[in-house]
């Protein structure tokens, strides 16, 4: 959209706060009807908005009454911005719209955890199912790390938000940019799973 939307203060930039981007500017105008469990695409108008996209010689106006669609998904708090993922990383499960970037963040901060990614699979009942695929420096091989991580997940996520399943690899397949390959993850998937 162009021109600075949020700012946070010098206190607020110290203090760890997930998803936050800051208080947004009393001339900018937000569209969020998103809530922490429930995000949502955030729309937006600014006085520095772009007149548009230059399209074969030709500005083609990228706006949808007035507002900017940002793509971002997020809610408001406080009068301060959240995002918590792209409109593409958001799937459906038994009829709700979830955040995959959303589980993946409040997972990682499970202790036993070095790293992890989320993906969902096409599941004929629920729509999505969700899995996680973890890295851990502990070996499991009584599966009491991989309860602990459901007993984190329980207490932390909605009941629609929980992981269908989690499985242990050795390693995250990254791209050479570091960007998680998660068709490699659902092949793997797919192959244990004999699916």
């Amino acid at each position: 959209a162009g021109g600075t939307i949020t700012y946070k203060n010098k206190r607020e930039s110290v203090i760890k706060n997930q998803d936050c981007v800051g208080h947004f500017d009393k001339n900018i105008k937000f569209i969020c009807k998103g809530t922490k469990h429930q995000p949502n695409e955030i729309r937006v108008k600014t006085p520095f908005m772009m007149g548009g996209y230059f399209i074969d010689g030709k500005i083609k106006s990228g706006l949808k009454d007035g507002y900017f669609y940002t793509g971002d998904i997020g809610y408001l708090e406080n009068n301060r911005l959240f995002i918590t993922g792209r409109k593409g990383e958001r799937i459906k499960k038994g009829g709700e719209f979830i955040s995959l970037l959303y589980i993946e963040n409040t997972l990682m901060n499970f202790h036993l955890i070095d790293e992890l990614s989320v993906v969902s699979i096409e599941d004929p009942f629920w729509g999505n199912k969700i899995l996680i695929f973890y890295v851990s420096s502990i070996r499991d091989k009584d599966n009491s790390l991989k309860g602990e991580f459901i007993n984190y997940s329980l207490k932390h996520l909605t009941s629609i938000e929980m992981p269908d399943d989690y499985i242990q690899i050795e390693k995250i397949p990254k791209t050479s940019i570091g960007k998680v390959r998660k068709k490699e993850l659902l092949d793997l998937y797919k192959k244990n799973m004999d699916i």
